[in-house]
């Protein structure tokens, strides 16, 4: 999909010096594309692999109109 929203990797990498991978209980920050309203953080409610919970993140952008999220390294 063209207008999927890019998943922000770089403060997770700065804190960990590694890619994200494997299990963990993933938090995302789903940047508002409105100046007005509020960022949303999404936290995993229990663990699960990376690249499902990408999938899950990507769906709450969908829903939030949003065009970028980032991975905070928690």
């Amino acid at each position: 999909m063209a207008d999927e929203p890019r998943i922000d990797i770089g403060r997770y990498f700065e804190k960990h010096g590694r890619k994200p991978s494997g299990r963990g209980y993933w938090v995302f920050r789903i940047v508002s594309p409105l100046a007005t309203a509020r960022d949303h953080e999404l936290r995993m409610p229990e663990e699960m692999a990376f690249k499902e919970a990408c999938e899950r993140a990507l769906e709450v952008a969908a829903l939030r109109k949003s065009t970028r999220i980032v991975l905070l390294p928690e």
